[in-house]
């Protein structure tokens, strides 16, 4: 009976580290009705605490005045950011000689990395697939990398541009949200600028080095991939389409609640609110994006039951209505045969 009861405990392990290590051929659809409930539990927590400070009357109040018409635009410009993604992360995947893959196949991999499926962040997902796509695992990681680098150093330099303009107006944000964009944005760029420069004689041990080694050569490799190729300019173009796209989403869920902002302050407090991107956060961010986004953008003059009700239609565009899309496609790269590089 005490052997069974050891194997069965150690069968539950394995099980939960095969859920945790949220590699897509380990995904089961157990597993992602565990995933969904946590990331909905989170949401829903993050909710319940702004909504809170916010009134639930004062959202009520909102909820029977939205125009819910305006949705449907939120979700098409949701696709538009997805395609836009899925043709950065394909001309990535295939820069330095790496493999060429189908629009189909790379489609798959994004749309099930945004997804609420597993309890790893996207970005784990996209190296085991980049794996099966014959890169080495320093390889795929590498790639991963730029790509993350493709997404910030588009959007910080937006919202720095957008932040001089808001403050040069003298725009009433509160936080000092304008300020930490103007001199967090100049001053980062010169600490990674000077350790760029100085890279090659950084330790060659130590944890913290290897990892500030290998951010340093994905900014590098997203630099000339960007500069030196129409791939990179592809690229560019299409993390830029896949930032505007999900923006424009949040500006249009902000209109279903009857509000509206000018351009900057959108893009403001939108990367205020998003530090982090659900593709690079466990659960698509949830939890964390419920309850920052609201509060940047009350930063940004928007009321906070406007912002928290904006907010929940802009996640429910985003993360929820594509799961059932996401889910086929995680299936499909679970029980699809492995690609080789070519």
């Amino acid at each position: 009976m005490a052997a069974q009861r050891g194997t069965t405990l150690r069968q539950v392990r394995a099980n939960f580290a095969a859920w945790f290590a949220g590699h897509h051929r380990h995904v089961t659809p157990t597993g992602m009705f565990a995933t969904v409930l946590v990331g909905a539990a989170l949401a829903a927590a993050a909710f319940a605490g702004v909504g809170w400070f916010a009134g639930f009357g004062a959202i009520s109040a909102l909820t029977r005045n939205a125009d819910w018409a305006w949705l449907p635009l939120a979700v098409a410009f949701i696709a538009v950011s997805h395609f836009g993604y899925a043709l950065a992360y394909r001309e990535v995947l295939s820069s330095r000689g790496g493999p060429t893959v189908s629009f189909g196949q790379v489609g798959a991999s994004v749309l099930a990395g945004f997804g609420m499926l597993t309890p790893r962040a996207g970005f784990t997902l996209d190296q085991n697939v980049m794996c099966e796509h014959g890169l080495s695992v320093p390889a795929a990681r590498g790639r991963v990398m730029t790509l993350g680098m493709l997404e910030y150093g588009l959007l910080a330099p937006a919202a720095f541009v957008c932040a001089v303009v808001l403050f040069v107006e003298n725009f009433p944000a509160r936080g000092g949200v304008l300020i930490s964009w103007l001199v967090g944005v100049p001053v980062g760029a010169a600490i990674v600028g000077i350790l760029f420069l100085v890279r090659r004689r950084l330790p060659l041990t130590g944890w913290l080095w290897n990892a500030l080694r290998r951010s340093l050569d994905a900014i590098s490799a997203m630099l000339r991939i960007v500069v030196s190729s129409r791939a990179g300019l592809v690229a560019a173009g299409g993390m830029a389409l896949y930032w505007a796209a999900d923006i424009a989403a949040l500006g249009a869920c902000l209109v279903v609640v009857r509000h509206s902002v000018p351009v900057s302050v959108l893009i403001v407090g939108y990367a205020t609110g998003y530090a982090l991107t659900r593709r690079s956060l466990p659960f698509a961010g949830a939890g964390a994006a419920e309850a920052l986004m609201p509060i940047a953008m009350h930063w940004m003059t928007v009321p906070l039951a406007t912002a928290v009700l904006a907010v929940f239609a802009y996640r429910l565009c985003n993360v929820w209505l594509p799961l059932g899309p996401a889910a086929w496609c995680m299936r499909r790269l679970r029980v699809s045969t492995p690609a080789l590089a070519t």
